[in-house]
């Protein structure tokens, strides 16, 4: 693959390489660096390779780039998102159809990979075409039913003109066979009224496309390309991945108040690998959009040995490939399997004040349920030094709950050279708790504490946050962290210093209000509130504190017969990152316990 990808028809240069190395700092939520090129001519080669998406406003800012320049990346975005809206239009009229009929229809990458991973619409790539499946004994059906809704099979339409393809492009799809497991694609005109003031802009910003003006305005094409098979033909014959499998492999998800049904997460991360691989090595197209999907999947939840060991033994045909594109993004883009390497921390990515929570955690992105539309959310608050995405207990759980439809968002408020205070961090989760319900008030939440991360989720609940269980880890409800020099003792050791003055503590300093605070919102002295069905697991190679308070924790909700659990891993340490398969395998379990997984809808059976 790396020969077919960095030797194709045209010539691999450092602008391609840098692209190659985005894909990798967005899926590990780093910045881009500073390109080879000017933006200018960066624009050109990313459009060309469909990745505009990975360029945002503020890497324009931070590199001081004025308003022409940015133009463009900007007015992709816009059609990006424009262009979204319209797609989940289409497959909601497309659905009710079917649904309609009896017939089964799903769908794969563009909005529906978006609705699982909960991506805004503006940072999607910009693509007209919706990828769905069929069942290959239904396809004189669903070719009429599609049709009944005006889209052309063959692209029958040399009298029209609409923008995004010139003619030329016209008559190059409407001679095109389907390729092998998919009809030729069918497309009809959408209306982009929207954009009927923004022809010049347009020019600009998409030049290669070959705009061509319309006497009724701005036109795109909307097209479907609609698959029965997944896999390829070659001289050994037919190496089928039927559509009516992938069908049994799907997902709800939401988008703009709409369901979508899509492959699942780990589904759609090992057949766009497959596909990576094969487009690029058989058939010579360089799929940069592909691996940009790829690797967010990779970073989201969308790899479970065991799932595509399964998948392995199906279609045995797709194992090479997929190894060598995740070989590919591990060398070219530096993007890592979960399963086999830790997650690199991200560098800075130049967030102002305003974006940041007052208290001094980050406010992730993922928390509102409005642009994930999640059937439930895990709130995670992670302790001392954790930072985001470095834990295995939480990727495995992310992965497990993925196919649940459930989100998983995590909080790192301790990793700041001035960490948060801890009552800070706890009025922080019950926010977050809050713009999660916005809209959607029987939203299931679940609040997991990890160490110090446990006392800041415990004082949350304590405090009012409505979160409808509690999971703590390394429990931590007293504050004899970092015995036998606590903050309490240190603090007895500085009773005149102001609030501001920095100490040694832990692994580093901090302020002595912090420890003040730390002290003084430990909810060991408030316990006997605690009402809230909670699952608490204990490392047996924790330290004795956290051990003592785990199971002051369990000894109290026992009392409340409320479902709540305790359970011990004699190998674990303090965080179960050590025993994070049994620890991931638990949370899942105790959650189906009491009854926090809602019922997925049965559209899809």
């Amino acid at each position: 693959m790396k020969r077919a990808f960095l030797d194709g028809r045209d010539a691999f240069d450092p602008v391609d390489a840098f692209l190659l190395r985005t894909i990798g700092d967005r899926a590990e939520g780093r910045a881009p660096g500073e390109p080879p090129c000017p933006w200018e001519e960066l624009y050109d080669r990313a459009e060309r390779r469909g990745v505009t998406h990975l360029f945002r406003a503020s890497d324009l800012a931070r590199a001081g780039a004025g308003a022409d320049v940015a133009e463009p990346y900007t007015a992709a975005r816009r059609l990006s998102k424009l262009i979204a809206k319209n797609s989940v239009g289409i497959w909601s009229e497309v659905a009710r159809a079917f649904d309609a009929h009896g017939l089964r229809i799903a769908g794969l990458r563009g909005p529906f990979l978006n609705g699982v991973l909960g991506r805004p619409l503006d940072e999607a790539p910009t693509t007209a075409a919706l990828d769905l499946v069929a069942d290959r004994e239904t396809l004189p059906p669903t070719v009429a039913l599609l049709e009944s809704l005006g889209f052309v099979q063959g692209l029958g339409i040399r009298d029209r003109r609409f923008y995004r393809l010139g003619r030329q492009g016209v008559r190059d799809l409407e001679d095109a066979p389907g390729s092998y497991g998919r009809i030729a694609p069918m497309a009809r005109l959408l209306e982009l009224p929207e954009l009927d003031q923004a022809g010049n802009e347009l020019e600009r910003s998409f030049a290669r496309r070959q705009l061509v003006r319309t006497a009724n305005g701005v036109r795109c094409l909307s097209s479907i390309d609609l698959h029965f098979d997944l896999g390829y033909r070659d001289e050994e014959g037919e190496h089928s991945i039927p559509a009516r499998d992938l069908l049994d492999r799907t997902v709800s998800s939401g988008c703009l108040g709409t369901e979508l049904r899509a492959v699942d997460l780990v589904t759609h991360t090992w057949l766009l690998a497959y596909r990576t691989c094969l487009d690029s090595a058989r058939f010579g197209e360089r799929r940069f959009e592909l691996l940009a999907d790829v690797a967010v999947l990779l970073r989201r939840g969308g790899w479970s040995r065991d799932l595509v060991e399964e998948a392995y033994r199906t279609y045995p045909f797709i194992e090479a490939p997929v190894a060598a594109t995740l070989e590919f993004l591990a060398t070219e883009c530096g993007v890592e399997l979960l399963a086999t390497a830790p997650r690199r921390p991200a560098r800075a990515t130049g967030r102002t004040a305003s974006e940041r929570d007052p208290g001094g955690a980050a406010l992730p992105d993922t928390v509102n349920p409005d642009r994930a539309n999640p059937r439930g959310l895990i709130l995670v608050c992670h302790g001392w030094d954790t930072t985001l995405h470095s834990s295995p207990l939480v990727r495995r759980l992310r992965a497990k709950e993925a196919g649940k439809g459930v989100d998983v968002v995590e909080v790192a408020p301790f990793t700041d050279p001035d960490p948060t205070d801890v009552s800070r961090v706890a009025a922080r989760l019950a926010a977050h708790i809050r713009a999660a319900r916005r809209g959607v008030p029987d939203l299931p939440v679940a609040l997991l504490g990890v160490s110090l991360g446990s006392s800041a989720a415990i004082t949350a609940v304590l405090d009012g946050a409505e979160a409808d269980v509690l999971v703590t880890v390394g429990t931590c409800l007293s504050a004899d962290i970092a015995m036998p020099e606590g903050p309490e003792r240190i603090l007895e050791r500085h009773p005149e210093s102001d609030d501001s003055t920095l100490v040694p503590f832990l692994s580093r300093t901090a302020r002595l209000g912090f420890l003040r605070d730390l002290a003084d919102s430990a909810p060991l002295h408030r316990l006997a509130d605690l009402r809230t069905p909670t699952l608490v697991l204990e490392g047996g190679k924790d330290n004795p504190w956290r051990r003592r308070d785990g199971e002051t924790l369990r000894a109290h909700t026992e009392k409340l017969r409320n479902g709540s659990r305790f359970r011990s891993f004699p190998a674990g340490g303090h965080t179960l990152d050590d025993t994070s398969i049994g620890a991931a395998a638990e949370i899942v379990d105790w959650l189906d316990s009491v009854g926090f997984h809602p019922r997925l809808p049965q559209a899809n059976a």
